[in-house]
């Protein structure tokens, strides 16, 4: 990941955005949920999404924006991951599959910045 401080100006190419939705994907062995997840983390993050029922997943996707100027205001690190129900009234499991790091840009320091992954963010 490239070095910004905080304060820094920068230009940006896009953003990032976190997405949720339903996801039909099964694990073939209940008990092995997790490793069967992270294994199959790629075929799970391209599988188009649902919205009636099925596992809750949620992901990052990049979104065109025209180029603009900003300030860094910090960073995050995402978990990209699945969210298990096992039974009506459990408390449901986020099961972590990738982790992503991002930059906050903020145009104006009284809104909400933005994500940006760090192929979109150069410096001035």
């Amino acid at each position: 990941m490239t070095t910004f401080t905080l304060g820094q100006q920068i230009r940006i190419s896009g953003t990032a955005d976190k997405v949720r939705d339903r996801i039909t994907w099964r694990p073939a062995n209940s008990a092995h949920i997790y490793t069967e997840a992270q294994a199959a983390w790629d075929q799970i993050k391209s599988e188009p999404g649902r919205t009636e029922y099925g596992l809750l997943r949620t992901r990052l996707v990049e979104l065109e924006a025209p180029a603009e100027t900003g300030v860094i205001v910090g960073w995050r690190t995402i978990q990209q991951g699945v969210t298990e129900y096992y039974h009506y009234g459990d408390p449901p499991c986020f099961l972590p599959c990738e982790s992503t790091q991002v930059w906050l840009v903020a145009f104006h320091l009284r809104r909400k910045p933005v994500m940006c992954f760090d192929h979109q963010v150069e410096a001035i």
